[in-house]
């Protein structure tokens, strides 16, 4: 793992949590020669990218699922609590692999921007209103 900051806060939060799980942290020091730092950091570096790419695509499986359901009419109250169950699932991702995207490197970008700049996949209207009183809060 390289030196800095970022590093040491979250190899600290590791150890502590493997300790309250009742697991007995080893850790080992790897040889400073370029060659075996370089190897660390390249393999360091392709899991994480390995990781957004996964990440990224689930995010587009989540957005053409929801794109369907919107389509075929099918947005039950059900099935907008499962869409909402499966993107607080995709936030909760995103923050555990964004902090472990400690390298000093930005993370990959959102395609389109993000999912708050995504083209949405309905207008809104009053029957698909979510303000409250209208039985959706």
């Amino acid at each position: 793992m390289p030196d800095g900051e970022p590093f040491e806060a979250g190899f600290a939060q590791v150890l502590e949590e493997i300790k309250a799980a009742g697991g007995q942290p080893v850790v080992l020091a790897v040889a400073e020669d370029q060659d075996s730092v370089a190897q660390l950091e390249a393999l360091f570096t392709a899991q994480r990218e390995a990781e957004w790419s996964e990440f990224l695509s689930d995010c587009g499986k989540y957005e053409a699922e929801l794109a369907d359901e919107v389509a075929k009419g099918k947005l039950t109250l059900a099935e907008l609590d499962e869409e909402e169950q499966s993107l607080d699932r995709l936030r909760r991702w995103y923050r555990t692999i964004r902090a472990r995207t400690c390298s000093g490197r930005p993370a990959p970008p959102w395609p389109n921007g993000g999912p708050r700049n995504a083209p949405r996949p309905w207008k809104p209207s009053p029957s698909r209103s979510t303000k409250p009183g209208n039985g959706h809060d």
